[in-house]
């Protein structure tokens, strides 16, 4: 799957018809084929939250099940060195770890967990977050 193409063409889909909740369905899916897990799990909530008549509940607890597995491993204690290592090949990752901002909210988390909330109210910071629970760096629930 040429994934920046069913990206664009279900951001299409999303703009001509907002209530088309196949085309959400698909992006969660690409966001997941893209390791944004946590992406696909808000787009996950966001499509149960239209899906008024249920008719896509399956769909969609399936594919937030395999982003939270998906997750679940990248967390996994026995994987953390090579979710490290792979993490440092990550430009994005290095980039978010070397911002002096970022390090002070990670900080802030690390002492205070009940922190992230307030920093995930703010889009800049709540994307860093995302990329580096994408990766495996922070874990959430544990």
């Amino acid at each position: 799957m040429a994934l920046p193409e069913a990206d664009k063409d279900c951001d299409a889909a999303i703009k001509l018809d907002p209530n088309f909740l196949k085309a959400y369905i698909r992006k969660a899916a690409i966001l997941c084929a893209k390791r944004d897990y946590m992406g696909c799990i808000e787009m996950c909530e966001d499509i149960m939250s239209k899906d008024t008549e249920n008719k896509h509940t399956a769909e969609v607890q399936s594919q937030m099940q395999k982003a939270y597995f998906t997750l679940s491993q990248l967390q996994a204690p026995h994987n953390r060195e090579e979710t490290l290592e792979r993490a440092k090949q990550n430009p994005d990752v290095q980039q978010t770890m070397s911002d002096p901002i970022m390090q002070t909210i990670l900080k802030q988390m690390q002492e205070d967990p009940s922190s992230v909330r307030s920093h995930m109210a703010n889009p800049a910071v709540s994307g860093k977050i995302r990329i580096l629970i994408n990766a495996g760096i922070i874990s959430m629930g544990r």
